[in-house]
């Protein structure tokens, strides 16, 4: 359960409470995959080998630093919604959906499938957070933030597919 910031008003936004809650954890479950997609895209970035290494570890670079910027647009809708956004590796690994990846050398064809597969994961994930807001809740504000997050995770896991021919 999201933990809530102390505020002056109960209806943040506009959105009741109990609503709030609920979008909060949906936030912190994506925020929680976010964070174990960005530390696997670090692993392969540093332990990537195979015959386009330069291309693949630099495109790799590319999308993590894309995610570190989607990773804070998440933290803080969990803030303006009036919760804590998880904050730990412990809290992202209980919450998270994805599985990390041990480091060591990744062959490239293996870390752009894997990538491909978890980029895969999230948009259907988000897909569904974006359904779930959408016909339980009145937040287009946050539906908004998915929807534009799923655009570029569908384009990721197009772009990762490429690779693999």
């Amino acid at each position: 359960m999201s933990k809530q910031i102390k505020t002056d008003s109960g209806n943040l936004l506009g959105i009741p409470a109990t609503d709030k809650n609920v979008i909060s954890e949906h936030l912190n479950q994506l925020l929680a995959d976010q964070h174990v997609l960005y530390i696997k895209m670090r692993n392969f970035h540093w332990n990537l080998v195979g015959p386009s290494f330069v291309e693949v570890h630099e495109f790799i670079e590319k999308l993590y630093n894309l995610i570190a910027l989607q990773i804070d647009e998440v933290a803080e809708r969990i803030q303006q919604l009036g919760y804590a956004a998880a904050g730990s590796m412990s809290e992202f690994l209980k919450r998270a959906q994805l599985k990390e990846s041990s480091g060591g050398k990744k062959e490239q064809t293996f870390a752009v499938k894997e990538l491909a597969e978890d980029s895969d994961t999230m948009a259907r994930n988000m897909r569904k957070m974006i359904g779930d807001i959408t016909e339980g809740y009145d937040d287009p504000g946050t539906v908004d933030i998915l929807t534009k997050l799923l655009q570029t995770q569908e384009k990721n896991a197009w772009m990762l597919r490429r690779y693999l021919g």
